[in-house]
């Protein structure tokens, strides 16, 4: 058993390497971009995974809400800046997906512990200093 376990890990990483030397990503298809270890393809599927794993929603759930919020933040109503994808705001007790957020507002919920009593402190704090718009 031990024996077929080390063939197969020696076969999968002579597979690597041979297509590393070709310039390919592990999976042999296509080249991944410069700086890159994978293609687009596996890069795909691994955050498609990954959000499954971590939020248990699918790739496609993802995308419909992305489509009620049509590209937006749920908070600020903002598309998100450069390269970055709106994040998956969750409740961390119940694990609940509440919505999408811009990386501005994901960092502010979570600077305020999600506690709204804090929030709402902020709010009056900023108009006593008139810096409410």
């Amino acid at each position: 058993m031990t024996q077929t376990r080390e063939k197969v890990a020696a076969y999968g990483k002579q597979r690597r390497e041979k297509h590393r030397a070709l310039g390919l990503c592990n999976c042999g298809r296509q080249a991944p971009r410069k700086g890159r270890l994978t293609c687009d393809i596996c890069l795909a599927s691994i955050l498609q995974s990954w959000i499954r794993r971590r939020y248990g929603i699918t790739w496609v759930e993802y995308h419909e809400r992305l489509r009620e919020q049509r590209g937006l933040c749920a908070i600020c109503h903002r598309k998100p800046r450069g390269r970055h994808r709106l994040s998956i705001d969750h409740n961390h007790k119940t694990k609940q997906v509440r919505g999408l957020l811009c990386q501005t507002c994901n960092v502010g919920i979570g600077a305020f512990e999600e506690k709204a009593e804090w929030f709402l402190q902020a709010v009056d704090y900023l108009s006593s200093w008139g810096d409410l718009k």
